[in-house]
């Protein structure tokens, strides 16, 4: 993974092994540092969007960070169907389809109804109003 994306960063890798020792039997505070990292990265690209962690971080990085906090939701019907359509395909290929589906799917949506509160957050002062 490292080879592909060799500035990703986690909190295993900014913290010592000293520094992260207080926390290690401590999961909640693990994420906290979790969430630290990925509020504060230059960008972010969403996993598994069922996840509450990964749609809190979405949410957060719309709602402060005014459109200027890059996060990536990929949209597995595309990729998926860049993988079925190509037993083969060269990397070149492969990044240039890629970065075209997430270019497409880069939007500012306001939070539909009944939706999630933390992917989509709303208030009067929100770029994602529908004022």
């Amino acid at each position: 993974m490292t080879t592909l994306f060799p500035n990703m960063v986690t909190k295993e890798s900014l913290l010592s092994s000293t520094e992260i020792e207080p926390f290690a039997n401590f999961s909640s505070q693990l994420a906290a540092l979790d969430f630290i990292v990925c509020t504060a990265a230059d960008a972010f690209a969403m996993t598994d969007s069922g996840s509450q962690f990964s749609s809190l971080i979405a949410g957060y990085r719309i709602y402060y960070g005014g459109g200027k906090m890059p996060t990536i939701r990929p949209n597995k019907r595309r990729l998926a169907d860049i993988f079925l359509k190509n037993n083969t395909i060269e990397w070149k290929i492969f990044e240039t389809r890629v970065r075209k589906a997430v270019r497409q799917n880069k939007r500012v949506f306001s939070r539909p109804v009944g939706r999630s509160v933390y992917r989509y957050p709303r208030c009067q002062d929100c770029m994602c109003s529908s004022d």
